[in-house]
């Protein structure tokens, strides 16, 4: 067996730290909302009256994944109308490397690692490197409230 020279040993470690790092960097599980459906029950995450005014939101935690619940100006397929109130559920981890965006501001969620801005109306990339929309949990209304269920 040949001995391990000092610059092997030093390479080998380099490169290991390094592949450990861009894995870390991968992008996030596209659909957090599985683990919510497969719950059956769901997360009650508010009432309509929780969410006043166009752009009123509230954050939370759904499925272990940082997320958003904002109400919008129109109808969203991705989200639930609950007469004139308009609602989507928006997962805030950035789908360019995981960050997190920050909460809605003037319809927009901004991710401050790299400046990828998302689309409050339907979770949208705007403006890179984030090249695809933030996932989306869905909504369902219940007489005690609203829920993400999936």
């Amino acid at each position: 067996m040949k001995p391990v020279t000092r610059r092997t040993a030093l390479t080998t470690l380099g490169a290991t730290g390094a592949a450990l790092a861009l894995g870390a960097c991968a992008p996030q599980n596209r659909n957090p909302g599985a683990a919510l459906a497969s719950a059956n029950a769901g997360v009650r995450v508010g009432a309509v009256a929780d969410f006043p005014t166009v752009g009123s939101f509230k954050e939370t935690e759904l499925a272990d994944t940082p997320a958003v619940i904002v109400r919008l100006e129109r109808a969203n397929p991705a989200g639930i109308s609950v007469g004139d109130v308009h609602l989507i559920a928006l997962s805030r981890v950035c789908t360019h490397l995981g960050c997190l965006v920050n909460a809605p501001r003037d319809g927009v969620l901004g991710c401050a690692c790299h400046g990828s801005l998302f689309s409050a109306a339907g979770g949208a990339a705007t403006r890179g490197p984030a090249t695809e929309s933030l996932a989306t949990f869905k909504l369902e209304a219940r007489a005690d409230g609203i829920y993400a269920v999936g």
